[in-house]
């Protein structure tokens, strides 16, 4: 399949494009760093591994990144400290020119991710996330973001799939990770990047989850 990678050079984003590349699909990886993207993935998959430099913040270079792909996937993410010290909008414009370039232009499903956080009362946060860190810090800036992302991607009319991710790790894969619609799986709160790599590309040609809010966890 034609993917694009929004995201690229992040830890999960460097993942994708490589597991993907391994699996046989070609990759647009689209990032404001293309030398973290670059190396070793390109020399072992050669001819089917592009690098655009773009920002999702430009919507003219979004749709030609996007145009003719079978699978649009946004891993962008602002950097941590801007989470919590200061409002990030990066979400919510890279949703709503994402869904106006692939309106446009011939493009298949679009796959973002968020966070198993921007749900209210779920049991299986631990309380002092649940009841502390969540409310104070993360709901002001980053969570608001990623819910107005979410509805804008809801509202698309495209082929959407929005996966939110509980707390990441660096652990190796397990495939052992479980899948809750809309929430956590039960006692859930943990999962690998390595893991979630693994979820993220099923979901390029996967039926299940298509129009849902699967939420990955151990």
């Amino acid at each position: 399949m034609r993917v694009t990678v929004f995201g690229a050079s992040g830890r999960t984003g460097r993942l994708v494009v490589e597991r993907a590349l391994a699996r046989g699909h070609d990759v647009t990886a689209v990032t404001r760093a293309p030398a973290s993207v670059a190396g070793g993935a390109g020399r072992r998959h050669p001819g089917r591994l592009e690098i655009l430099r773009g920002d999702v913040g430009d919507l003219a270079s979004v749709r030609e990144a996007v145009r003719d792909r079978d699978v649009v996937l946004s891993l962008v993410a602002p950097p941590l400290a801007r989470h919590v010290l200061r409002s990030t909008s990066l979400y919510s414009e890279a949703g709503r020119n994402l869904v106006r370039a692939m309106r446009t232009t011939a493009s298949g499903r679009l796959i973002t991710v968020s966070s198993a956080g921007v749900v209210d009362g779920d049991p299986s946060h631990p309380p002092l996330y649940r009841l502390v860190l969540k409310p104070l810090l993360f709901d002001r800036a980053l969570y608001r973001d990623m819910r107005i992302m979410e509805k804008e991607v809801e509202d698309s009319r495209l082929e959407w799939i929005v996966v939110r991710a509980s707390g990441l790790t660096n652990r190796p894969p397990t495939g052992r990770y479980r899948v809750g619609l809309g929430r956590l799986p039960q006692g859930g709160s943990r999962v690998s990047r390595a893991d979630l790599a693994d979820f993220l590309i099923a979901q390029f040609d996967g039926t299940t989850y298509v129009g849902e809010h699967p939420t990955v966890a151990y």
